[in-house]
């Protein structure tokens, strides 16, 4: 059995020093080395191993096309590290952005809202979230449903419309989000978007208390 971190290239491109330290502390704690790119390396996996990955779109990639035993957000890893020094934001009020993506996967979600009451976060919850979340930043392409077929079973997304009118229900100062083109969408529009990445591994560590 081996286990596998995707760490999304995407990702990495937008935010390459949060990755690093990601990538550091999973070095050291789990003893977990990158894998690549999930559409090149799926192929490596077997149903004896478990891929964690950090993009929701890897993670359907994974499940439609690769031999994995079991796929996890890495978020479920941190979340379960009893180790883990988290920053401490001092009760400051975000909200959730659930992703399209991700509306299907619980335990991602629930891990994501574990890990802000760690931080020290108030999430404060849309009207469309968990199972019920379409907003996802982008249109996902023709290629990756070949990749992941499983996606045709999903929820529509939303149309850039009905994108524009959620985004006007977020009355809180920042945005959580665990989805790249999520981030990418809510600060375009005007809002402030955080990566729980960011969150999670900030350039300048406050250790809670």
């Amino acid at each position: 059995m081996s286990v596998h971190f995707f760490p999304s290239c995407k990702v990495q491109q937008q935010f390459p020093q949060a990755s690093l330290r990601l990538q550091e502390y999973l070095q050291k704690r789990w003893q977990l080395t990158p894998a690549g790119c999930c559409r090149l390396n799926h192929q490596q996996l077997t149903p004896e191993d478990t891929a964690f990955y950090i993009c929701n779109t890897c993670a359907h990639i994974l499940a439609g096309s690769s031999a994995a035993g079991q796929i996890q957000a890495v978020w479920q890893l941190i979340d379960q590290d009893e180790q883990f020094l988290f920053p401490n934001y001092q009760g400051e009020l975000m909200t959730v952005q659930d992703c399209w993506l991700a509306s299907d996967k619980p335990e991602a979600q629930q891990a994501v809202r574990s890990l802000l009451q760690k931080m020290n976060i108030q999430p404060q919850e849309l009207a469309e979230n968990f199972a019920q979340s379409r907003f996802c930043g982008v249109t996902t392409s023709a290629a990756t449903c070949k990749l992941a077929p499983q996606l045709s079973n999903k929820l529509g997304q939303m149309s850039p419309e009905e994108r524009r009118e959620h985004l006007q229900q977020i009355s809180t100062d920042k945005v959580v989000c665990y989805c790249r083109p999520c981030y990418t969408e809510i600060n375009a529009a005007g809002k402030q978007a955080v990566h729980i990445l960011e969150l999670l591994f900030p350039e300048q560590l406050q250790i809670a208390p």
